[in-house]
Formats: structure tokens, C-alpha cells, sequence
């Protein structure tokens, strides 16, 4: 069972405790009928703060990436394989393509120019 709220209602004339069911407190956050959503966001305190975390949040998408493209092009290079029967060459030539995709898009993110903080 889930405890009673022990907030009251807003206004002087009614100065009651929540009652019946919409004084529970249910697993999804709502009271009284309305839904509650929180969201915790910590802004940049400046320009500089900001763009060190975008570079932050580019540079940590590089390795999701690149584990994606290597872990594709051997998974369809094994599909290949189990449907012409050819041992585990598309195997080995999945992983290959997939690597050398996966450091084309290493070295074109890292290549590109930082945005500029007006210094």
C-alpha cells in the first residue's frame, strides 16, 4: 500500500488533508490527479563551460561509433557467411571494412575545427 500524502490542499478555506485516492502517492509521481515531472538540468555558467561540453559530448560519440561500425560490419559479414558458406572470410572482410569505416569517421570528426570562443 502506498502512504498517504500529508500535503493539504492550497487556500485557507481548504485546509483539509488530501483523502481517498487522491491523497496516494503512486509509483508514476502523481498526487491528486496531475502528473509531476522533474528534470534536473545545470546550465553552463559561461560560453567556455559550454563548448567544453559539447566537445565533451562529440568526442564520447566517437567511441559508441566506432564500436558500431566495427561490430556491424563483422555481424553482416557472419550473416554472409552462414548464407554462402564460405568459412569466415566475410567474416574477417566485415570487421576490416567496418574498421576502416569506423577511422574514416574518427579522423573526419577529429578533423573538424573546434568552435571558436572568441579568443
Amino acid at each position: 500500500m502506498l502512504p498517504k500524502a500529508t500535503r493539504t490542499r492550497a487556500g485557507p478555506a481548504n485546509e483539509r488533508p488530501l483523502s481517498g485516492s487522491e491523497g496516494q502517492l503512486s509509483p508514476n509521481l502523481t498526487a491528486g490527479g496531475r502528473g509531476v515531472i522533474l528534470l534536473f538540468v545545470r546550465l553552463p555558467r559561461d560560453e567556455r563551460e559550454a563548448s567544453a561540453w559539447v566537445s565533451a559530448a562529440r568526442l564520447s560519440s566517437l567511441g559508441i561509433y566506432m564500436a558500431a561500425c566495427i561490430g556491424l560490419g563483422g555481424y553482416l559479414g557472419t550473416l554472409g557467411d552462414r548464407k554462402w558458406d564460405t568459412g569466415s572470410i566475410l567474416t574477417i572482410v566485415g570487421f576490416l571494412v567496418g574498421t576502416v569505416a569506423a577511422f574514416y569517421g574518427l579522423f573526419r570528426e577529429l578533423g573538424r575545427t573546434p568552435p571558436s570562443d572568441g579568443e
